[in-house]
């Protein structure tokens, strides 16, 4: 069976987004693999930590990595109000940690057959958070060399969105500029947009209307055909 990464543009628990995705799932789960990407922890993108990562990369295994952060973890100083405080050793080692975290999200990209993301609208725009994913796996794997291919290059990807009045129309035509300039292959059309009615603010739930199912419906059977 192919495998479908979903990323979710937005951090809470039981965003609106990971409903919607939760919805595109039952109709894809018996004929795809589906998983979710987790990457709430990667750093902000920075070329000095970048090259702290490669360099921890080629002197550390995975193993090692998980005893750093279980080190980091129980050996962290925290003021008095719970964060940490820039001299502990977990603020020092987080990134080495992080690097392979980061690691582990491009080899989960690299082994899927396409990705479905589901966003938000912040600001007539996308959130920062996929900004710096998709920064980051924009990035040579070889950063020596800047022509080296990338995690993303080539691969198929899809977008959706619930949010306001606007159907995170002005997001995801933005997402999908980002994602054409990074040499993703996206299929712009269709593309889901739900408005959240007053019930889904007032509760956190929603329920979508037939009409929105069967849009969804429609830009997954479509994005199953994309994946050839």
């Amino acid at each position: 069976m192919k495998h479908i990464v979903f990323i979710i543009g937005s951090l809470r628990k039981d965003s609106f987004n990971r409903q919607l995705a939760m919805v595109a799932e039952s109709l894809l789960k018996d004929r795809f693999v589906i998983s979710y990407l987790d990457f709430e922890n990667i750093p902000y993108f920075n070329q000095d930590l970048e090259s702290s990562i490669v360099n921890s990369q080629q002197s550390t295994d995975n193993s090692q990595c998980s005893k750093s952060a279980s080190e980091s973890s129980s050996s962290s100083h925290r003021s008095e109000d719970g964060e940490l405080e820039a001299g502990s050793m977990a603020f020092r080692q987080q990134p080495i940690a992080n690097g392979f975290c980061l690691k582990e999200i491009r080899q989960q990209i690299l082994d899927c057959d396409g990705i479905w993301v589901f966003t938000p609208e912040y600001n007539r725009s996308y959130p920062g958070l996929l900004k710096n994913l998709f920064d980051w796996l924009s990035r040579p794997m070889d950063i020596s060399n800047p022509t080296n291919a990338t995690a993303v290059q080539g691969k198929k990807i899809t977008v959706s969105g619930a949010g306001g009045n606007n159907k995170t129309a002005s997001c995801r035509e933005k997402l999908n500029e980002l994602l054409h300039f990074i040499k993703m292959d996206v299929m712009t059309e269709p593309q889901t947009g739900i408005a959240l009615g007053k019930e889904a603010w007032t509760n956190g739930v929603f329920k979508l209307t037939d009409e929105q199912l069967s849009e969804l419906k429609t830009q997954a059977e479509r994005f199953e055909e994309f994946l050839g």
